[in-house]
């Protein structure tokens, strides 16, 4: 969609181009690096109107992992929205912290809502050509999900995790308990407890440790994840600047991501719900 640039800023964008003008007669005389009066607006038009080409060819190659991720969402959606409802009994014994604080189904609830953002956030970026900004995002969308799944499991790191009141202790609590190695024991052993197999809980591990090594070089901007994330490697085998959104190849394994996370989470979900609070979501529409 065009944007709509009202005739203040307009007028403004084009000042600084005239001023822009006049510092480059007076100094370079170089004719040739003026710029024309309306190329802002026109650069801004086009940036605004990128994602729609981009989206068709989007769908055009990776149509079905998207479907399947928007199916996650959605269902998380629906998640979040029932975990918490007056006058209905809630998943979670609202006594269940361990401290007289805020009901667990609404403090469950607020989580599941950012899970479900972040990842509807991830297939926006995706769709708009941004997979290295979409591959960030998945770092922190993994983050929140295993930390969701461990603090809603055990009363002990709950406490810990709501015991941060400013960004120093928050900083502490996240080295001492839920750094990627520590979150990793702690899923493991949650896995064993609610009944997943060995081999299962195994195969869990590398793919929580995969997921930790690649998303997280592009949180900390290491040399090749940037690098290479300036890049789109499109679909005929070409490489072009990714400015601004172009498709890439680099998607399917985001993609891919992104539905075993929310595959995980879902799964994680029910089975903690059922296992450490002896929830069973009533049949026959029974509220």
């Amino acid at each position: 969609m065009k944007p709509k640039i009202n005739k203040e800023v307009k007028d403004y964008i084009k000042s600084l181009v005239k001023q822009h003008n006049i510092e480059i007669q007076e100094f370079d005389k170089h004719r040739e690096l003026m710029i024309p009066t309306d190329e802002i607006l026109n650069t801004i038009f086009y940036i605004s109107s990128v994602s729609e080409k981009t989206h068709k060819t989007i769908y055009d190659n990776f149509s079905d992992d998207l479907i399947l991720s928007y199916t996650g969402i959605a269902s998380l959606s629906y998640l979040s929205i029932a975990v918490f409802q007056e006058n209905c009994k809630n998943p979670i014994d609202q006594n269940w912290f361990l401290e007289k604080s805020s009901d667990p189904n609404f403090v469950l609830q607020s989580q599941l809502v950012n899970i479900t953002n972040h990842a509807l956030s991830v297939v926006k970026l995706i769709e708009s050509g941004l997979d290295n900004s979409a591959r960030a995002l998945i770092r922190i969308l993994a983050e929140i999900i295993f930390t969701t799944s461990i603090t809603f499991s055990k009363k002990e790191l709950n406490l810990i995790y709501k015991s941060a009141k400013n960004n120093d202790e928050a900083d502490n609590v996240w080295y001492k308990n839920f750094r990627p190695k520590k979150i990793n024991s702690h899923l493991s052993s949650i896995e064993k407890e609610i009944g997943l197999p060995l081999e299962v809980t195994e195969e869990i591990s590398k793919i929580r440790s995969s997921i930790f090594k690649e998303y997280s070089s592009v949180v900390h901007s290491s040399f090749i994840s940037t690098s290479l994330g300036a890049f789109a490697f499109d679909i005929d085998n070409s490489v072009n600047l990714g400015v601004c959104g172009r498709v890439s190849t680099t998607s399917v394994n985001s993609i891919s991501s992104l539905n075993w996370l929310l595959f995980y989470s879902l799964m994680m979900n029910k089975l903690i719900l059922k296992h450490y609070h002896n929830y069973k979501a009533p049949g026959d529409n029974k509220a």
